[in-house]
């Protein structure tokens, strides 16, 4: 075997996985229905006047389409103890956000209970 070869996306997966980095849930209620993503990619303290935060999405992600057209997007930060809760809204099926405790504001922000 090469190299390249032991690069499936599932070893690659597995790979960046151990690499501690930021998540985070961004989630908005659209249309009546919560929304939302995973970002892996979360950074804070970008800008704390304004408050700040980046992260980045798959070009093929097909709920941040959704998300982003809402004026307000809840931004939960999530622990080693969301570790089900980060799984279940990464799932491309099924009903992501069943028995998930949220919150929502006025605004349409979603947020998750116990991040």
């Amino acid at each position: 075997m090469t190299l390249t070869s032991d690069l499936t996306p599932d070893t690659l997966r597995n790979v960046f996985a151990q690499h501690p980095s930021g998540i985070a849930a961004l989630c908005a209620i659209v249309d009546g229905q919560p929304q939302g993503i995973i970002a892996s990619s979360f950074t804070v303290g970008v800008s704390m006047d304004p408050p700040l935060v980046m992260f980045a999405v798959q070009n093929t992600s097909k709920p941040w389409p959704l998300v982003r057209t809402n004026g307000r997007i809840g931004v939960s930060v999530l622990s080693e103890k969301n570790e089900g809760v980060c799984r279940q809204i990464a799932s491309k099926s099924g009903d992501r956000f069943a028995g998930l405790r949220l919150a929502s504001t006025d605004e349409g922000a979603l947020f998750l209970h116990d991040a």
